[in-house]
């Protein structure tokens, strides 16, 4: 049953300590409105250190744009809007190889096969009438042509393939304004369409090679269509789109016709840097990226073996790359200081929390030390001389004793972290005194009781004029000089230094045991049976020093006035 109670009771206690809402009551300790421990500011210093190094680590990443955001959205287009296809950014070429991998390389008068180009555009009327134009460009050997060189090298394409391979003249490309835009579905359409066949002497004008020797080579071989792509690097600040070279490879016969479609998707990049809100710094980067292909085999023999068709895909990406501004590294640093208060708050917390319990019960109380252990004595000589003051080796001596008396209780904290101490249930009793003491309820109980003891201590008249005493002044000055009094006489105590505190106790205890009043003599009494009596050992044995010095100065000046006498009687003998 009892068991019962105290599970209850935790539980109940454990319940309450969810509330978030609770009001703390703040007793001010030491003049502090907070108790404070140096394992408090260690780990404090160690959050202002972590949040410090964050928060520069994150200044420095925003100024060199180091770690963007990026987010990534797909949409779906149905009728995708015109990109525009420029040298510097658009680039193919297509090479043609053996059963064997061996690029087919073709001599100007021992052609083996053309290839042609032809931008298209299909354009559907309001009255659904449909407008096809096309214009043709002949692929030439990359040899005989000029390529783009930075193109080249940031390809890497290597000057032997671009020897057996076929691409389009840059001055062609430039007479023309190539573009993609919309699917097959839409009302304007616009497409590249690649078309490789075998050498025809009447449309190459006698240059084609033996059909033997072009048959040879294209009965059974590849195909290696190489267009540009893009790759998206999230860290590059300024174009963030690297242009590499995109590989799509298939099988070719002379005896089939196949078709091959590719789809290239539009990506646009939306950057947006706005540091402090207000310097905002916007641009767009477009660029097309290879999607997918699909082949169509037909076994049917015709002089053009494959055909390749290029256009744009029905969906496009757009990435959206922002960057932290001020704002935002001030939230996180916000989000890990909670997070950091509430991992080393569960440690600290505690810790402070017992720290500050045990420094009220050794300032409140005092405790016997238990299991044998020997008693702390002062080893103090006399107080003071005959002039009652206390020298310096005696006033050492007292610092050191209470210092160690005060600190007594704080020896215990290492038993009480561990459930088995020996005096937990001394330093937990003491706990539990204090919060009794500081009980709110408790203080107002004490007033009330104060109230009462007035009324039964003073008469009518007396208490009237008890509500007529002039309440304490604060005097104006500097901060520091500030004190409470009740009247200019007042002594003030906080400003004792320990030697004067100690004198001040001592003279304090001489004039109380001295005094022959009657009216306080049971008072009197009281406060002596209730003074600690280690201090008061101290007091009896400096009084005790203090008689013994009278008496043997007494002793001597009655030896002395002996003396004398027998010296004044030897004159007159004389």
């Amino acid at each position: 049953m009892k068991f019962c109670s105290l599970f209850l009771k935790n539980l109940r206690k454990l319940l309450l300590n969810i509330d978030m809402f609770g009001s703390q009551i703040n007793l001010q300790i030491k003049k502090e409105n907070e108790y404070h421990t140096i394992f408090g500011m260690l780990m404090s210093l160690g959050i202002l250190t972590l949040i410090y190094y964050s928060f520069l680590s994150l200044v420095i990443e925003m100024i060199e744009r180091k770690s963007p955001n990026v987010l990534q959205n797909i949409q779906y287009q149905a009728f995708p809007d015109e990109y525009k296809l420029e040298q510097d950014s658009f680039i193919f070429y297509i090479v043609l190889s053996d059963s064997y991998g061996i690029p087919i390389v073709q001599k100007p008068d021992q052609l083996v096969y053309t290839a042609t180009m032809q931008a298209c555009s299909r354009i559907t009327d309001s009255d659904n009438q449909i407008h096809n134009s096309c214009n043709n460009f002949t692929l030439k050997s990359c040899a005989t042509v000029q390529i783009n060189t930075q193109i080249q090298e940031q390809l890497n394409i290597s000057k032997a393939l671009l020897g057996s391979s076929v691409c389009l003249d840059p001055q062609d490309l430039n007479s023309i304004s190539l573009s993609l835009q919309g699917t097959p579905q839409s009302p304007i359409f616009k497409s590249l369409q690649f078309k490789i066949e075998k050498c025809n002497n009447v449309t190459s004008g006698g240059k084609c090679a033996s059909p033997e020797y072009i048959d040879k080579k294209l009965t059974q071989g590849y195909l290696g269509f190489f267009v540009s792509d893009s790759v998206l690097n999230q860290q590059k600040a300024n174009n963030p789109f690297s242009l590499v070279s995109k590989l799509i490879s298939s099988s070719i016969s002379s005896y089939q016709y196949k078709s091959m479609t590719v789809w290239m998707r539009k990506s646009t990049l939306y950057n947006k840097e706005n540091f402090f809100y207000y310097f905002e710094n916007n641009k767009e980067y477009k660029t097309l990226l290879f999607e997918r292909q699909s082949e169509q085999v037909f076994n049917i023999q015709q002089p053009q073996f494959i055909d390749i068709t290029l256009y744009l895909d029905d969906r496009e990406a757009e990435y959206y790359r922002t960057y932290n501004n001020i704002l935002d590294i001030l939230g996180q640093m916000g989000g890990l200081l909670e997070l950091m208060l509430f991992l080393v708050g569960t440690i600290v917390k505690p810790f402070n929390k017992l720290s500050c319990d045990l420094f009220l019960a050794s300032e409140i109380f005092y405790f016997e030390k238990s299991h044998g252990q020997q008693k702390i004595v002062p080893q103090v000589q006399g107080l003071g001389q005959s002039e009652g003051l206390v020298n310096s080796s005696q006033l050492a001596q007292l610092k050191k004793y209470f210092k160690l008396k005060a600190q007594q209780i704080k020896l215990y904290i290492y038993q009480y972290l561990f459930t088995c101490g020996p005096d937990r249930q001394l330093i937990q009793q003491s706990i539990e005194s204090i919060y009794n003491q500081i009980d709110i309820i408790y203080i107002i109980n004490k007033l009330i009781e104060i109230d009462k003891l007035k009324k039964i201590l003073l008469n009518e008249d007396q208490q009237i004029l008890f509500n007529f005493i002039h309440k304490p002044k604060i005097q104006l000055g500097a901060r520091e000089k500030m004190k409470e009094s009740i009247n200019q006489n007042q002594y003030d105590l906080n400003k004792l230094s320990f030697e004067e505190e100690i004198i001040q106790a001592f003279n304090s205890y001489t004039m109380i045991k001295e005094s022959t009043h009657k009216k306080y003599q049971k008072i009197n009494q009281s406060i002596l049976s209730l003074l600690d009596k280690d201090v008061k050992m101290i007091f009896e044995t400096n009084d005790n020093q203090k008689a013994q010095k009278q008496t043997s100065i007494l002793q001597i000046q009655q030896v002395s006035s002996f003396n004398d006498l027998s010296l004044q009687e030897n004159r007159v003998d004389i």
